[in-house]
């Protein structure tokens, strides 16, 4: 039986909170201006942001959420 390898190096994520926050902000700004509310899944966001889909949902606990706090980020900048 092999030993499981382990990775070297840094994530390929952020380690904070914010900019994890961020990432996640910005593939699902993306996702909703190119397929539009209906066609953008969680699970999309997720993958365009190369997070798991369980990180995703610490931040937000649905789809409905996720769009309200990018619309609460928009009328701020």
């Amino acid at each position: 039986m092999s030993k499981p390898t382990s990775r070297r190096g840094p994530p390929p994520w952020p380690r904070k909170a914010s900019l994890r926050h961020a990432a996640l902000m910005e593939a699902a700004e993306k996702l909703f201006m190119e397929k539009g509310y209906t066609a953008t899944t969680m699970n999309g966001v997720a993958a365009a942001a190369g997070f798991a889909k369980g990180t995703l949902y610490h931040y937000f606990a649905n789809k409905a959420e996720l769009l309200q706090a990018l619309g609460t980020t928009l009328t701020k900048r």
